[in-house]
């Protein structure tokens, strides 16, 4: 009878061991970030997706094409300074470069092969005047429009005025409109999730450092502060941190990311890397570059 007892207390203290344990993983919920795929690209000044593959500007001219699984689809040369800035549409991808003695010109190459098929001359850009706005953030979802300025106040707008205003710390770098919030990145080291309607502060998450770059995607906010060898992922509902991303070395986020397919696309000093938050369901690759 002694010898049952105990059995039946070790089952019990067992059972409860496993429970806690069960019980402490949900309550952490912490997300794997995994990497899929390393593409070796130096470099590298622009990034861009038509949802499908990544298209990507490097210095001297390179453009090329990568699929969502890291795989070079083509590669061409240009020359010349490239315009850090890549458009995609209609099956093509629009870039431009600078010569020596600046002249640009815009390309409209293939999204398919990287084939040339239109080029032409524009006039160099003409330099930004100064003006007394100062808004430094933009965004709007339906009939409602967002400001953010450089003095770290929010304000939403309609055809007839203010609707509500917010303070921050600091000078506003973005504003991204999600479902009815609107998430706003401050220079104060905060992101705020603001309600549309009326301004009402949602959540806030204080982060290491000043954020340098961010992308949306998969109901999360991934950032990356200035000095961050990797990157933080936000739950967008709770604004809790729910994973995190290490780099090796020295490596350091140069652009924002984007979001192809299932994964988050980071371009770094050495090279372009797939992360996905549901696994990669094949072992990484490293294609050649």
């Amino acid at each position: 009878m002694l010898r049952h007892c105990k059995s039946l207390v070790f089952f019990s203290i067992a059972v409860l061991l496993v429970s806690g344990t069960v019980f402490s993983q949900r309550k952490t919920g912490e997300v794997a970030v995994t990497r899929c795929w390393q593409f070796p690209a130096a470099n590298v000044i622009a990034l861009a997706t038509n949802w499908r593959d990544i298209f990507a500007g490097a210095e001297g001219g390179r453009v090329f094409a990568i699929s969502a699984n890291g795989e070079k689809l083509w590669q061409t040369e240009l020359g010349g300074e490239l315009v850090p800035a890549i458009g995609v549409s209609k099956g093509f991808v629009i870039v431009s470069t600078r010569s020596a003695v600046g002249v640009v010109v815009s390309h409209q190459l293939s999204a398919a092969t990287g084939v040339p098929t239109a080029a032409s001359g524009d006039p160099a850009p003409p330099a930004r005047s100064a003006t007394s706005d100062n808004t430094t953030a933009s965004a709007s979802s339906g009939d409602i429009v967002i400001l953010g300025n450089d003095a770290g106040l929010v304000t939403s707008l309609s055809g007839t005025g203010p609707v509500w205003k917010f303070k921050t710390g600091g000078a506003i770098s973005a504003v991204i409109p999600v479902g009815d919030r609107f998430v706003v990145i401050s220079r104060d080291n905060f992101i705020y999730s603001l309600h549309a309607r009326n301004g009402g502060l949602e959540w806030k998450r204080r982060m290491p450092g000043r954020i340098a770059h961010y992308a949306v995607g998969k109901g999360y906010l991934l950032v990356s502060s200035f000095d961050q060898h990797g990157a933080s992922l936000i739950d967008l509902g709770t604004g809790r941190v729910a994973g995190q991303i290490v780099f090796e070395g020295d490596d350091q986020i140069g652009l924002d990311p984007i979001v192809v397919a299932d994964k988050f696309v980071i371009a770094t000093n050495v090279g372009l890397s797939g992360y996905s938050l549901s696994g990669c369901g094949q072992k990484e690759t490293v294609p050649k570059p």
